[in-house]
């Protein structure tokens, strides 16, 4: 990219042609920490130092020019964690907020690596991502608290039960990458970071939740029956705890 410059996110290494010294600053703060917010939010503690790197454009075009050559095709608008090469791309042109919450996002889909393995559901991968790049700002990566930082997908999401357009969790736990968010319609991503909200914030589920995950940290391979079955509750009370949480939860 023109105007690059080397530089580094806490152990992670950068590279951006971006002058924006508060995003910059912000990059730093979230690489620094992600690791020990990881372990505190999940209860699963990484292993070992990242090997990582990201690439930052200041430009939504130079980044789209970037995908195309490199034949990305799956390649998410904003941005994206590649295992392959062990990059996270993202660009600033939606501006510095929205910039600083992909960059929180998919470092932690690289995190995830070191810390739950490579074969974690996409309901999973995405909504512990978006557990930690939603609340993601310029002074670090903030709490869990009640619907604050995901109030439009809560909304979104509301609207959809409301019509009957939603999975089944039961389904939603056990869909592959294949057949995650496919279709005109489709409302799995909201589901998945507000379920996992849900199961981080609900005293009763949030233990049995992260006992499951040091679990899958250990070596078991996921199931969605053995995470029901952990979480000690019927698909059908989860189901009806989770939509009773997202209607009356703080926004």
């Amino acid at each position: 990219m023109a105007g690059e410059r080397e530089g580094h996110c806490g152990p992670y290494g950068l590279t951006t042609d971006s002058s924006d010294s508060r995003l910059l600053a912000a990059c730093e703060t979230i690489g620094a920490t992600l690791d020990g917010v990881y372990a505190a939010r999940f209860g699963v503690r990484p292993s070992g130092p990242p090997a990582e790197g990201i690439v930052l454009f200041r430009e939504l075009s130079t980044y789209r020019a970037y995908v195309s050559r490199d034949g990305r095709l799956a390649a998410g608008y904003a941005g994206f964690a590649s295992d392959f090469d062990g990059l996270v791309v993202l660009h600033a042109g939606s501006g510095r907020k929205s910039a600083i919450t992909t960059l929180a996002h998919e470092l932690t889909h690289l995190v995830h690596r070191r810390a739950l393995g490579t074969n974690l559901p996409p309901w999973l991968s995405e909504g512990l991502a978006d557990a930690i790049g939603d609340g993601a700002t310029e002074e670090g990566i903030g709490p869990l608290v009640g619907l604050s930082g995901v109030e439009s997908q809560a909304e979104r999401l509301r609207g959809a039960l409301s019509r009957g357009w939603t999975r089944p969790l039961a389904e939603l736990a056990g869909l592959p990458r294949s057949g995650f968010d496919r279709g005109v319609r489709s409302f799995d991503y909201e589901q998945s970071a507000l379920l996992v909200r849900h199961l981080l914030l609900d005293p009763s589920l949030a233990p049995r939740f992260k006992a499951y995950l040091a679990d899958l940290a250990k070596g078991e391979r996921y199931d969605p029956e053995r995470l029901r079955a952990a979480l000690e509750i019927s698909w059908s009370g989860l189901e009806a705890g989770f939509e009773s949480w997202l209607h009356s939860a703080k926004r």
